[in-house]
């Protein structure tokens, strides 16, 4: 028992953007943003180290996200326009984390879990021990994009390319993978049998 509920929450974020004008106009204008958030909430109840369950367990989150933008513009001629961008993101989202430190291995359900799972007895509002394990999502995002325009009389005309790469991955325990067993009343928790 850990005492008292707890529950942390921590947010940074932090931005910064980056404009230049060059002396000429081929060289043109370019600008750069970033921005980096961290955020996670640590929820620890008065039985934060043996469930997760409820207002009186312990599950955290985190949250992740990086972006970054750099734009450029050239002027090449007075009907000439080429334009450069780059743009990057990583976010990651994360869920189901244990906060409790006590070592329950021995104790876990199944061969291959490092956690006890869940007991739950009916009449109890709240039950002992970890259902799942945490879950965590990430995506990854890159794009480039390069493309020139120009006019000529009344017509004007644009070519260029673009190329977009996502990548996601999903870490997580399907729901129970620590195992649930279920008595109906103290007697059946506290009898031989399951």
């Amino acid at each position: 028992i850990t005492g008292s509920r707890k529950e942390p929450v921590n947010d940074d974020t932090v931005t910064g953007k980056f404009d230049h004008n060059f002396s000429g106009g081929k060289a043109g204008f370019m600008s750069a943003s970033y921005s980096w958030n961290d955020g996670d909430r640590s929820p620890c109840g008065l039985y934060c180290e043996v469930t997760e369950n409820g207002a009186v367990g312990g599950n955290g989150t985190i949250s992740k996200k990086h972006t970054f933008a750099l734009n450029h513009t050239s002027v090449l001629t007075p009907t000439t326009i080429n334009e450069f961008k780059f743009g990057y993101s990583f976010s990651e989202s994360a869920g189901d984390i244990r906060l409790g430190t006590r070592d329950t291995k021995a104790l876990a359900f199944h061969p291959n879990r490092t956690k006890v799972g869940q007991i739950v007895i009916t009449p109890m509002a709240e039950s002992v021990g970890y259902r799942v394990d945490g879950s965590t999502y990430t995506q990854k995002a890159l794009q480039f994009k390069e493309g020139i325009s120009f006019s000529k009389g009344n017509h004007s005309f644009r070519a260029g390319t673009e190329i977009k790469r996502f990548r996601y991955k999903q870490d997580a325990c399907s729901r129970g993978c620590n195992g649930i067993v279920t008595f109906r009343n103290f007697a059946e928790f506290f009898g031989p049998d399951a």
